[in-house]
């Protein structure tokens, strides 16, 4: 910061490895396919799970984390990427009566009242 410089950081709220605690501990939060499986988030050579943002409990994550990452660890720059893993098609969702860009609202709300 002495430098003129801000701290940012890089991250896909929306998007979870899966092999991490979130997927482990709440599937139900997982966006699945017309078929009953998880569906694909992933363009980039790697397959990771989109979380269903017509969830109210995936908001509450999300704005947690970016809380976090905003006022605990002080960064001032995010880089919010892969924002489309918050409404993939499917019928999997929390709340089906949702439109995808009405779940992409949803998704963008939280992340800017929680920044």
């Amino acid at each position: 910061r002495a430098h003129g410089m801000r701290p940012g950081l890089w991250l896909a709220p929306f998007g979870i490895d899966k092999h991490s605690k979130v997927a482990k501990q709440h599937p139900d939060w997982i966006i699945r396919n017309n078929e009953g499986r998880i569906a694909n988030s992933s363009y980039c050579g790697k397959f990771f799970y989109g979380l269903d943002a017509t969830n109210p409990h995936v908001r509450e994550y999300v704005y947690s984390c970016i809380r976090r990452a905003v006022r605990d660890w002080g960064f001032t720059v995010l880089k919010i990427d892969f924002l489309y893993a918050a409404c993939l098609e499917g019928n999997g969702k929390y709340d089906i009566g949702i439109s995808r860009a009405e779940a992409m609202h949803l998704a963008l709300q939280t992340i800017r009242a929680a920044a």
